[in-house]
């Protein structure tokens, strides 16, 4: 069993190295969690990751709304966001608040002109019409 002061050590350990890797890049829960599971016991990055999210820096709401707000994030839809912010490890209800009110039409749009620049090339317009749909 593990005494006191190597509990606290560890605790402080798992966070230093945690503030580190988010230092990096920013990362949701999950990803900092498997980061740090080679290297600490679960019950020491749990208790980093709660001193994380105290302090401010482990945000998975905050993750979700830079990564659905990111140019690569725009001309793609809502389902495809929520399946790669669930992949990520995001909560439905986070994830639910990072999509709403996020403009599909608008997404579809700059998908379509997107794909249409690099069809320019086709002469025959229905071909052209079939590869864009």
């Amino acid at each position: 069993m593990q005494s006191a002061l190597e509990s606290e050590g560890a605790l402080l350990l798992a966070t230093r190295r945690g503030l580190e890797l988010l230092s990096r890049k920013p990362r949701t829960e999950r990803d900092l969690r498997a980061a740090l599971g080679d290297a600490f016991r679960p019950i020491d990055i749990d208790r980093a990751l709660e001193r994380l999210h105290e302090l401010g820096y482990l945000d998975d709401r905050a993750w979700s709304d830079r990564y659905v707000a990111a140019p690569r994030a725009q001309a793609r839809g809502r389902s495809l966001l929520r399946s790669e912010l669930k992949a990520r490890g995001v909560s439905d209800d986070v994830v639910a608040e990072a999509l709403d009110g996020r403009d599909e039409y608008a997404a579809a749009l700059e998908a379509a002109a997107k794909r249409a620049r690099s069809l320019r090339t086709i002469e025959d317009d229905e071909r052209r019409k079939r590869r864009l749909y």
